[in-house]
C-alpha cells in the first residue's frame, strides 16, 4: 500500500499544508491540501476521496478540487463516508450558500460531485481497498479508518482526543502494518488538547499502551507548526519510538517492509 503525503499538519502557515493522503494514486484520504499540492493532472487521476470528518483543515481543498475538476473530467468525483459526515458536507459546505452544490453542477445527469455512503464499523470497497470507519472521539462526528488490501493493513486514526474503538479493531488486525495517528499540541497544552478533542505526546503515549503491538511502526500526523519543536522534544522521551510524517514524502508500506 503506497501513501503520499500532501499535507500532514494540523494548521497551515508557510510551507505546511493540513491534512491529505494519497493512497495507491487513486483514492484521497481527507482533503487539507489536495489543490495546493497536486498537479492539474494529479487532480484529475484522483477518482475517490475519503473524508474522516467535516472540520475545515480536512476539507476546505475538496471545495477547489471539485470545483477545477468541473465540466473537464469525464467522471464525478466520488465523496465518501458515514451518513453523518456526509450529511455534514451536503448541508455545511455544498449547500450553495458557503460554495455549490456540485452534485447539479454542471447537471444533474452529469455531475462534478457524487456521494457515497459507506457503513460505520463494516468494509466496504473502495478504489480496491477494503475500507472501514471507526468512530473516535472528536467534538464532531469523525472517524478513522482501517485500510486493507491482501496481506497489508493501516490505521488512520483521523483527528481524535483518547478514544478506544479504533484501538481495539487495530490489536485484531493480523497484518496491521502501520499506524498513522494525530498528535496536536505539545504537554503543556493538554487542557487545549483535551477541550478540542486532540492529542500531546503525554496522551498519545497512553493510547499507544491501549494499541499494544510494539511491533508495529507508528507515525504521527496533525502537529501544529507553532509547537513543532516542543512536540519533537517530547515526543523523542517517549518510551515507543514514534516518527512525524514528512510532507512530500512517500510511503510503501506491505508485509514485507515498509519502506520511504
Amino acid at each position: 500500500m503506497i501513501v503520499e503525503v500532501t499535507g500532514c499538519f494540523g494548521s497551515e502557515m508557510p510551507g505546511f499544508h493540513s491534512a491529505g493522503f494519497i493512497v495507491n494514486g487513486r483514492l484521497l484520504l481527507d482533503a487539507g491540501s489536495a489543490t495546493s499540492t497536486l498537479t492539474w493532472q494529479q487532480q484529475l487521476e484522483l477518482t475517490e476521496v475519503c473524508i474522516s470528518h467535516t472540520h475545515l483543515d480536512h476539507v476546505k481543498e475538496l471545495a477547489f478540487l471539485v470545483d477545477n475538476r468541473a465540466g473537464v473530467a469525464t467522471r464525478p468525483l466520488v465523496v465518501t463516508g458515514t451518513e453523518q459526515v456526509i450529511a455534514d458536507l451536503r448541508h455545511g459546505l455544498f449547500n450553495d450558500r458557503i460554495w455549490p452544490d456540485f452534485t447539479r453542477i454542471p447537471t444533474r445527469a452529469a455531475p462534478a460531485l457524487v456521494y457515497r455512503v459507506i457503513p460505520e464499523g463494516s468494509y466496504s470497497r473502495v478504489c480496491g481497498l477494503s475500507v472501514k470507519p471507526v468512530r473516535v472521539n472528536h467534538p464532531v462526528f469523525a472517524t478513522g479508518f482501517i485500510l486493507r488490501e491482501p496481506g497489508t493493513s493501516i490505521i488512520y486514526s483521523g483527528d481524535t482526543g483518547p478514544t478506544e474503538a479504533i484501538w481495539k479493531a487495530a490489536r485484531r488486525l493480523p497484518d496491521l502494518q502501520a499506524v498513522i495517528v494525530e498528535c496536536s499540541f505539545p504537554n503543556a497544552l493538554e487542557e487545549v488538547a483535551l477541550a478540542s478533542g486532540h492529542l500531546t505526546p503525554a496522551l498519545l503515549e497512553r493510547e499507544l499502551e491501549r494499541l499494544g503491538r510494539p511491533e508495529v511502526p507508528v507515525y504521527l500526523y496533525h502537529m501544529k507548526p507553532l509547537h513543532l519543536a516542543d512536540i519533537a522534544r517530547e515526543l523523542a522521551e517517549m518510551s515507543r519510538p514514534v516518527d512525524m510524517l514528512c510532507q512530500g514524502r512517500r510511503y510503501t508500506f506491505s508485509a514485507r517492509e515498509v519502506r520511504t
